[in-house]
Order: structure tokens, then sequence, then C-alpha cells
């Protein structure tokens, strides 16, 4: 093979080699322009109390009858919240377990089974938390709404303010309180609705034995008595937790400065 022959061969790999170089140049330019892949943003879940109907409270005269009441320790519930899962209880974990175990026809189930698993815990931590934001009803605001429904305590308040400095005391009769509300809870993943969850809040208080002190249409005082409260939770319209209490008043409670039991124009 003459000199020429190897010069041309020479010539052709040289060729060859800048073509390649300039290709592997060119595809890492493109891959270091090539815009990173963004990350998938987490869906945003809310849960968010659905426009209903109020509380609704009434009150009426019982029967002698007594009510069956269960101690469940020393101290005094607060509200319907307290009552149901106890003061300082673990109501998350307890309301999420009684929220998906009503899930008879497991629709709630399927719909939250259809989301990721970080956005199905959020759906059920911020389903639990609006659900005891509707539970936490004041039991003895509950019992000083009825009464205020109350005729023998109304009337005994409107002779008072025409007799000021007057005390009268009304010997009630048995009596019971009840506050009903059907709040729903609707969870919305990315804003769109994926499940609604049906609430239902009864609270009875059933009052007997008790005197109450008006002044000034106000009560300003508690003579003895007991009353007997009662909570029931619903979810998916079936009853899922009810607890009692049995509350005694011994002696005389003062209220200072006492509680109105007529209307601002009364």
């Amino acid at each position: 093979m003459g000199p020429g022959v190897w010069v041309m061969a020479l010539v052709v790999l040289l060729a060859a080699a800048v073509t390649t170089a300039a290709g592997l140049t060119v595809a890492v330019s493109r891959l270091r322009l090539r815009p990173p892949t963004p990350p998938v943003p987490a869906p945003c879940v809310r849960a968010v109390p659905e426009p209903g109907l109020r509380s609704q409270v009434s009150v009426h005269d019982t029967g002698p009858a007594a009510a069956r009441t269960i101690q469940i320790g020393p101290s005094r519930p607060q509200t319907a919240l307290d009552l149901l899962f106890g003061p300082g209880g673990d109501t998350p974990q307890g309301l999420s377990s009684q929220i998906l175990s009503a899930d008879a026809d497991g629709s709630l189930g399927r719909a939250l089974d259809n989301l990721p698993g970080a956005a199905r815990e959020a759906a059920i931590r911020e389903a639990t938390a609006a659900a005891a934001g509707f539970m936490d009803v004041d039991l003895i605001g509950t019992l000083v709404a009825g009464w205020r429904q109350h005729q023998d305590l109304t009337a005994a308040a409107q002779r008072s303010v025409a007799a000021p400095g007057r005390i009268e005391l009304v010997n009630l009769a048995v009596h019971q309180i009840t506050m009903n509300q059907h709040p729903s809870v609707i969870v919305l993943v990315d804003g769109l609705r994926v499940a609604a969850i049906q609430l239902g809040l009864s609270v009875v208080l059933r009052v007997t034995a008790m005197t109450a002190g008006i002044s000034a249409g106000r009560l300003v005082a508690l003579h003895s008595g007991r009353c007997d409260v009662t909570a029931t939770l619903a979810v998916q319209g079936v009853n899922v937790l009810s607890r009692q209490v049995h509350l005694m008043l011994p002696g005389i409670i003062p209220l200072s400065p006492g509680i109105r039991l007529l209307a601002a124009g009364d």
C-alpha cells in the first residue's frame, strides 16, 4: 500500500473522529439544556362544613321516671365532645374510627381509597377536626338556652323585673332540654368534592328536684337538684356512640352576676 493510500485513510479516520466528537458534544449540550422534570404537587385536601340547619333546642316537662345514668369520672365534662370521648381523651383517633366504622355502604371508604396514601390520611384528619368542632357544644350553655324557653322561669324573670331587689324562688318541675343538630362535612381534594360525611349530635339534659333563684330578670342561684346528661353521636344516619353522666348540684350555687333569661327588649 502506497503512502498516498495511508494518508487518505488517516484523513478519513480523523474526519470520523471529529464528527463523532461533535455529535457527543451536541448530545451532552442537549442533556444539559433539557429542563428538569417538575415534581408532582401534593393534592390540596380540605374538609369544610356544609351550610345547614342551626342547632335546635327545645324544653318540655317530663314524667317522674328517673333516667338511667352512668358515672364516668369525678370531673364534670364541659362539652358534648368531653362527654363522648372523655376530657383529654384521644379524640382524633376515636372519632375517625367511628366515622369509618359507620360507612355501611362503603361509599366513603371507596372515595378515600381512590386517594393517594398521604391525601387519604389528610382527608381523614381534616374531616375529624371539622366533626370535632361541631361537637364542641357547651353543656351548661345548652342548659341555659333551654331555660330561656322555660315558661315558669321566664314568667318569674318578668315579675322580678317589676320588683327590683326581690329574689323569687321557682321550684322547677321535672323537665328535659334537648339539643339536636345535623351538620355535614364535605371533603375537598384540589377543590373537587370527593366525599360527604353526615353527622348527627343529640344532647339531652333531664333536670329533676331543682329550685331556681330569680332576680332582676336573671337566674342568680341554683338550689340543689340533679341533671342527667346524655350525648349521642350519629354518622351517616347510624348512631355510633352514646354516653351519659349524672351531675349533682349540692346546696346553693350562686351565679354572679346572674344569667339573663329574657330577651334584650324585655
